[in-house]
């Protein structure tokens, strides 16, 4: 009985810890009331029976994920976010606490192997090491709070499913890997070993969900501008067809002028020839791109490019194929926005810093596929070995996602290829856009 009470009390501390660390995560002082206190009692009860009850390996491995879950239940139940929220969140906090218990292991380990103290038998199961524990993990989550905080911002941008099976493979790897090793609590080469594998692997789970979180975050951001450039491609297309009545209207108006008034002959003229050197020149050629979407969302990014200064070419072959994206899911265009919104924004950035601060702009069929060529002029130095590496850039330190992501997108998706060449002074981007191939029903 006293064994029992003394774990409930344990327990109790160790979870209120949970709930001070969530807090900390989820940024949200959470109402401390009198019902949140009675699940925690509730939860220390279901725990420290559990730990009384279960003894061998694998019911212990069931023992932490059911842990795992009840704080999903009782962060959902305090802070109210997005289920792969809360999973993100309780696991950060799981992580921390058991950094804060590796941490007490080794320390008491190294003690034992140099001055022959066991502190061992008084430590494990004890009040004390709950509170020890807490006390250490709220001080590294303090500590690591802004880097915690950044890592969780990162990643809320990935959908439930993947957050959830990967930590699910991670937390299963974690027990299976550490759970025998910490309950017998002895200092050799096999614990240190499964100690830092381990937190390896939480580190390297957070690294995927931070990538695999960018990739659609810069979907999402490219999907929405496509939308809003599909909204707005019906006005694009008018303003197009205004310049060339215009124009037609100023040679009507030249023809019905006496020959008399050449200064007015002249006059006319120079607004003819400034309303075929209009600025707004590509829309002309915009008009032969497959999609609409994808139409709209390359004349927004060229309009920013004029405005930044730059010398845009466009040529649009009239030979494109219309229907050489017309198979396309939500899923795959999505990702052709977001390749050619990286490529286009990499050549507007990259030519702004420039001598010549050019973009050239080249589409064209290319037997069955479409092929578009993005080229800029280029300040510095490029390893293209390097290129699609991530976090690396020629522009500075923190800007080398884009190229990374597109790459991330060509691996998987069949429907892409890219190229990458230097040519003369000029950074090439191509993009192969295959056609997609539907199955044959059978007969």
């Amino acid at each position: 009985m006293e064994f029992f009470v003394e774990a409930l009390i344990g327990c109790i501390i160790t979870l209120i810890g949970f709930w001070f660390m969530s807090d900390i995560i989820f940024q949200k002082k959470s109402d401390k009331s009198f019902l949140s206190f009675l699940i925690i009692i509730f939860y220390s009860i279901i725990i420290s029976m559990l730990n009384i009850l279960i003894k061998n390996g694998l019911d212990k491995v069931i023992k932490i994920i059911i842990f795992f879950i009840m704080m999903i239940i009782f962060n959902k139940y305090k802070y109210n976010k997005k289920i792969s929220d809360i999973i993100i969140g309780t696991f950060i906090v799981y992580v921390n606490y058991f950094i804060a218990e590796v941490g007490i292991v080794s320390t008491l380990s190294i003690v034992y192997k140099i001055f022959g103290l066991n502190l061992f038998e008084l430590f494990k199961y004890s009040l004390v090491a709950n509170i020890i524990t807490s006390t250490i993990s709220i001080i590294i989550i303090i500590i690591l709070k802004n880097l915690y905080i950044k890592i969780f911002k990162r990643i809320l941008y990935t959908d439930s499913k993947t957050v959830i099976s990967t930590l699910l493979v991670l937390i299963i790897l974690a027990i299976l890997l550490t759970r025998e090793s910490i309950d017998k609590l002895q200092f050799n080469f096999d614990f240190l070993l499964t100690m830092t594998l381990i937190l390896i692997f939480c580190f390297i789970g957070i690294y995927m969900i931070k990538q695999k979180a960018e990739i659609d975050k810069v979907t999402d951001k490219y999907t929405k501008l496509a939308e809003y450039a599909k909204n707005n491609e019906g006005l694009l297309e008018e303003y197009r067809m205004n310049l060339h009545e215009n124009k037609n209207r100023l040679i009507a108006i030249d023809n019905m002028v006496p020959a008399k008034y050449k200064e007015i002959h002249e006059y006319i003229g120079e607004l003819i020839e400034k309303n075929k050197s209009s600025k707004y020149y590509w829309l002309t050629e915009l008009k032969y791109v497959p999609s609409p979407e994808l139409k709209g969302f390359m004349n927004y990014k060229i309009m920013e490019m004029i405005d930044s200064k730059l010398e845009v070419e466009v040529n649009i072959s009239r030979e494109l194929d219309k229907k050489v994206i017309k198979n396309y899911n939500v899923k795959d265009k999505e990702e052709l926005y977001s390749i050619v919104g990286i490529f286009l924004d990499n050549a507007h950035e990259a030519a702004k810093v420039s001598k010549e601060k050019a973009v050239s702009i080249q589409m064209f069929m290319e037997k069955k596929d479409c092929k578009l060529i993005i080229a800029n002029t280029y300040k510095g130095k490029i390893e293209l070995d390097k290129i699609d590496e991530y976090g690396y850039s020629s522009k500075g330190a923190n800007r080398g996602t884009g190229l990374h992501i597109v790459s991330e997108i060509v691996n998987r998706n069949p429907l892409f290829e890219k190229e990458t060449s230097i040519l003369d002074n000029y950074f090439v981007q191509t993009l192969i856009i295959h056609p997609k191939q539907l199955k044959k029903k059978k007969i």
